[in-house]
């Protein structure tokens, strides 16, 4: 049976995610959006609709509450999910992590994978998001069994989450045999061609080798890079450039950056003009990058590990915010919720006073890569957040656990998935 058509009233949607038309002056107005057959049909200035006398028992009234689009998540580890407490990084360093994570990898069986990785996604529904893209380690060894995982899991959450894996090896792998398979591979499933670009003596011949393995497939792009203190790290700049040299035109996306907040000002202006001139999102992750960027044992940590968010923007570079690691060695917290790491991430980059600048870190501008709807229109998919907080510093200062989740714009009842040390020793 059709859900009947309904009105969300008095709801607070930010104007830098609304036609210019609604925007107006008001950087949060209050609007009414009738939702039918799934889909938000109408979106008004509140006041403008009819019938605001007669209010049918299923209309929602938000009181001046915010409302949000679901969320994508564009930079997670799922494989590496929930591991911490069986392989823990007990100095905190990236060192550490990648050690740990070594030591673990036995443990990484079929149902190892699927149990925690499962188990995330439904975290990460629960918390309402729409999409997530996944990093998924892929040594030669491992690619067949991760990949396999990933698409059964993404089979069984096709009608609810969108997802897409992009591969992690370090670039020399690519001009290996078992490096081109894995391209193709990904080809075959629709994945994107992933690596982390490490300081090397030939990391321009490995970005010349992936920049046209992709092309020969028609690959999109997601690279690690510059995750250092060290200012010597020029990987961003020299992506950007091989972006360049090989007129590629399709969306890349960036995580980490980290060493642009200690390079001196001529290095980050070079690097950030070559990067405004391709098509090149950055990922910042300041709650894995504080947990384990300057770490050293007995000394207060110098900087906080994150990337220019502001001086990137400023410059029309798009920038997103994502959860990155859960529960793992390279972050030992978390929940796979974007909300909670957006609440801590605004403050760390010095967002939380600027909505117009934050909000579209986790909506418009991940939604471009993962395909959702990360913006307002009339006939967008009524997949929606609503929250009771009626104000931005609101939305930051407390915890959104009572948030409304509309998918096709019926209630979610939402459920925490079952703990998952009743499914896998941990």
């Amino acid at each position: 049976m059709a859900h009947p058509p309904y009105w969300i009233r008095r709801g607070r949607v930010p104007r830098c995610l609304l036609p210019p038309f609604l925007a107006g002056e008001d950087p949060v107005p209050l609007l009414d959006l009738r939702i039918d057959h799934g889909l938000v049909v109408e979106l008004l200035p509140h006041g403008v609709a009819p019938d605001l006398d007669n209010v049918p028992d299923q209309d929602i009234d938000q009181q001046g509450g915010w409302i949000l689009p679901a969320l994508a998540d564009l930079h997670t580890h799922l494989d590496k999910a929930h591991t911490w407490d069986r392989s823990p990084n007990l100095d905190g360093t990236f060192a550490g992590a990648i050690a740990a994570v070594e030591r673990d990898r036995p443990n990484w069986s079929h149902d190892d994978l699927y149990c925690r990785m499962d188990y995330s996604l439904g975290m990460a529904y629960y918390h309402g998001m729409a999409a997530l893209r996944t990093h998924l380690d892929c040594p030669p060894e491992h690619m067949a069994l991760t990949l396999e995982v990933f698409l059964e899991l993404q089979q069984h959450w096709r009608d609810r989450l969108v997802l897409e894996a992009v591969s992690l090896v370090t670039l020399d792998q690519y001009f290996t045999p078992a490096g081109v398979a894995l391209a193709d591979r990904l080809a075959e499933i629709g994945g994107i061609l992933g690596g982390v670009a490490y300081p090397h003596p030939e990391l321009d011949a490995q970005l010349d080798r992936v920049f046209q393995l992709a092309q020969d497939r028609q690959l999109r792009l997601d690279f690690h890079a510059d995750e250092t203190g060290d200012p010597q790290s020029n990987a961003l700049e020299r992506i950007a450039a091989a972006a360049l040299r090989h007129g590629y035109t399709d969306p890349i996306v960036c995580g980490h950056c980290c060493v642009l907040a200690v390079q001196d000002h001529a290095t980050v202006n070079h690097t950030l003009d070559l990067v405004q001139s391709c098509d090149l999102t950055v990922v910042s992750l300041p709650l894995c990058n504080l947990f384990l960027q300057d770490r050293q044992a007995g000394r207060t940590p110098r900087w906080r590990g994150v990337t220019l968010v502001h001086e990137l923007q400023a410059r029309g570079i798009p920038v997103a915010i994502a959860s990155d690691n859960c529960d793992d060695p390279f972050y030992a917290y978390g929940e796979h919720d974007l909300i909670a790491t957006y609440q801590l991430s605004s403050q760390i980059t010095h967002l939380d006073l600027y909505p117009h600048q934050s909000i579209p870190t986790i909506t418009s501008v991940p939604s471009r890569h993962l395909g959702t709807t990360g913006t307002f229109y009339s006939g967008m998919a009524a997949d929606l957040m609503l929250f009771s907080a009626t104000s931005h510093r609101e939305l930051i200062a407390r915890s959104q656990g009572d948030r409304t989740i509309l998918r096709g714009g019926i209630r979610q009842e939402r459920h925490l998935p079952a703990p998952l040390s009743r499914h896998h020793p941990v």
